[in-house]
């Protein structure tokens, strides 16, 4: 089936820096839809994603993960599963309701790596668009999060989906050379001329003019760290994994990523040294909170404060919690002391109600007895009618030759 205008589609992991590049798609003649998902205290500028295909993606998770985590955003990547008839004509409803503007049009939603073979098997002609990140700022980028939303970060989950899902895209984009634009978000998005330049090439968007429209970059929203080339090397030591699915994506992309942009310091060449001479196996839990330690930002603490201020909050929440079970465990007495009289109260109806069912039983008893006799006087008195009716006839009978006998009797006086 044929859409007008050209499909666009981001294609990347969540904490990307996609919901600042849909923002500047958007504002450059990109059409995203008109029903697009509230701005939160997570994205407080927007996430530029259409409600409806968010829920739609959502919608096929919760059929297919099956799992609490279902919508998690590093959760297990999806196989290329089938969807069902009535899925796929959802889909096509979703495609003619964004592809009316007739230009450029599409849409942003991390979840779509998951299905993203399917969407272009509806639109072979698509333009991918990649937001890629280096494993750390995304990891960086969750444990901001944990300073406010208070939950403890499963690191090693996140460097396996960001494995996972890079692969994919990687395998998605060497297929596709010609309709695939990766970007480096940590140098494409602080640069919009730069940026709309290469989107002007790749999609064939009319040459904007000075000024064009830039939505706002802050970059306190959007931190970069200072990977240097021992924090790299490092990296790829503790997660091989998902430091070459990063060096494989950036490897084709515009705006690549350099260590060497950040200079080297004494305290990472030591710990480099150190990992180098750990040899193998490295135990990740041992090295990883120091890796994330060395290449944090300056906005923010690093991952030992981070985390150490969330097991706080923690301890705080279990005081709270402590007070809270013991009034429940008051009022669970109370309970259980209601529940106890209930019960007896319970059983002495039980009592009761087995009395009467013996009652009843007896009752029945002495009712089919009480029945056979009716049965057999019922017999007996029909005997006794059917005697009754005979002797009536008789006596009719012998009165009738009685009258006879009177009559000729008087008769023959005469």
């Amino acid at each position: 089936m044929n859409f007008p205008g050209t499909p666009v589609i981001i294609l990347s992991m969540g904490r990307s820096g996609t919901s600042y590049l849909a923002s500047f798609l958007g504002s450059n003649g990109v059409d995203l839809g008109s029903n697009l998902i509230a701005p939160s205290a997570d994205n407080p500028r927007g996430y530029f994603e259409d409600s409806e295909i968010v829920a739609f993606h959502q919608g096929l998770l919760r059929r297919l993960r099956t799992t609490l985590d279902w919508d998690s955003t590093t959760g297990e990547l999806l196989p290329h599963a089938e969807l069902t008839a009535e899925e796929r004509e959802h889909a096509l409803r979703i495609l003619r309701r964004l592809s009316r503007s007739g230009g450029p049009w599409g849409w942003k939603d991390p979840r779509t790596v998951h299905f993203i073979r399917f969407w272009l098997e509806l639109l072979p002609e698509s333009m991918l668009i990649v937001s890629l990140r280096h494993p750390l700022e995304i990891l960086y980028s969750y444990l901001k999060r944990v300073a406010t939303i208070d939950t403890l970060i499963d690191v090693k989950q996140i460097f396996r989906a960001y494995a996972g899902y890079h692969d994919r895209i990687l395998g998605i984009v060497q297929e596709r050379p010609h309709k695939s634009l990766v970007v480096f978000a940590q140098n494409a998005l602080p640069n919009p001329q730069f940026l709309r330049a290469a989107l002007e090439q790749f999609l064939g968007l009319p040459p904007a003019g000075l000024p064009f429209r830039i939505p706002k970059f802050e970059k306190s929203e959007f931190t970069r760290l200072c990977i240097n080339a021992d924090s790299a090397e490092i990296f790829a030591t503790l997660l091989p994994e998902a430091a070459a699915a990063f060096d494989k994506l950036n490897s084709c992309s515009q705006f690549k990523f350099s260590p060497r942009d950040a200079p080297s310091d004494l305290r990472s060449s030591h710990l480099a040294a150190a990992v180098r001479a750990a040899g193998s196996p490295i135990v990740l839990e041992t090295w990883l909170p120091l890796l994330i330690d060395l290449c944090r930002s300056d906005e923010l603490p690093g991952y030992f404060p981070l985390q150490a201020a969330i097991l706080t909050r923690y301890a705080e929440a279990g005081r709270f919690w402590k007070t809270q079970s013991e009034a429940l465990a008051k009022e669970l007495e109370s309970h259980e002391a209601t529940v106890k009289e209930q019960s007896e109260w319970i059983a002495q109806l039980e009592g009761t109600k087995q009395f009467w069912i013996d009652q009843i039983e007896s009752h029945r008893k002495e009712l089919e007895s009480h029945a056979a006799t009716v049965k057999e006087q019922s017999e007996w008195i029909a005997q006794l009618e059917g005697a009754k009716q005979f002797w009536l006839d008789q006596i009719a009978s012998h009165r009738k030759e009685l009258e006879s006998h009177l009559a000729r009797a008087k008769s023959n006086r005469r």
